[in-house]
């Protein structure tokens, strides 16, 4: 007697050998999730510094104030905030364009760089509206972490940079963040 392929049986061999493709992948997929997710709890990167290195910029003249620096809880996680607005004195390209970043310059000219979130200040534009110009895009904010700074008196600096490769800004202010063990202190030096 000849064995009979049964049909039936094929089809549900071969269903259940995608079902089985399905189960592993979907599994490998929520794993990433909850990798992703504890990930970010226990290594949040708030406060943290975009970049490391060596000071980049050519000095320019540049209008700003600092609103406030104070402890702030971001994403449950102890952070010091500074607030202000600035901008360049000669404006070459809308301030739209324009990138921000504070760079923190410590005793040895090593600059942390920490990207801004830009924060609309019309009262800047209403305040220079001799200039000409609008100014809407200046205000910023910042957070900063003690865990990623090491201990240290930093000058702040601002960086404007254009995604046109020209000559980046920076601008050394009157102000220094001292890095202790416990906090960080902001203060002003002339």
């Amino acid at each position: 007697m000849e064995p009979q392929n049964d049909i039936s049986y094929g089809a549900t061999g071969f269903l259940s050998r995608y079902k089985m493709i399905f189960i592993i992948l979907f599994s490998v997929f929520f794993c990433l999730i909850i990798v992703f997710i504890a990930y970010k709890i226990f290594f949040p990167s708030v406060g943290k510094p975009e970049q490391i290195g060596s000071i980049q910029g050519a000095s320019q003249p540049v209008k700003y104030w600092f609103d406030k620096f104070e402890e702030n809880i971001y994403t449950k996680q102890l952070t010091y905030q500074l607030v202000g607005w600035a901008f360049p004195e000669k404006l070459t390209k809308p301030l739209a364009d324009y990138e921000k970043q504070i760079v923190l310059i410590n005793d040895q000219s090593t600059g942390y760089y920490f990207d801004t979130e830009v924060m609309t200040r019309k009262d800047v534009t209403d305040h220079y509206k001799d200039l000409g110009v609008n100014l809407d895009q200046s205000g910023f904010s910042v957070n900063i972490s003690t865990k990623y700074l090491p201990e240290g008196k930093y000058n702040i600096a601002i960086l404007f940079t254009l995604t046109d490769d020209s000559t980046p800004i920076l601008f050394r202010t009157d102000y220094y963040l001292i890095r202790t063990a416990d906090d960080i202190q902001f203060i002003k030096e002339k």
